[in-house]
């Protein structure tokens, strides 16, 4: 009964690291996807409304 549980608790620990890899990744490829328009500064939040650089009003919702 003990590999069972050792087995469901690993495998447990590993689809959540991977999910945690997955969404993290997500995460890094839509803040690179933000370029602001006016100077060409990467590395935007989604959240953001102005370029961290330049200071120019980015694009609503994460649009380009």
């Amino acid at each position: 009964m003990n590999l069972i549980l050792e087995g469901a608790l690993a495998a447990g620990i590993v689809t959540t690291e991977m999910t945690t890899q997955r969404l993290n990744l997500t995460a890094s490829l839509r803040r690179r996807a933000r370029i602001c328009e006016i100077c060409g500064s990467e590395g935007h939040d989604d959240d953001v409304r102005f370029c961290k650089d330049f200071g120019a009003s980015m694009p609503a919702g994460g649009q380009q």
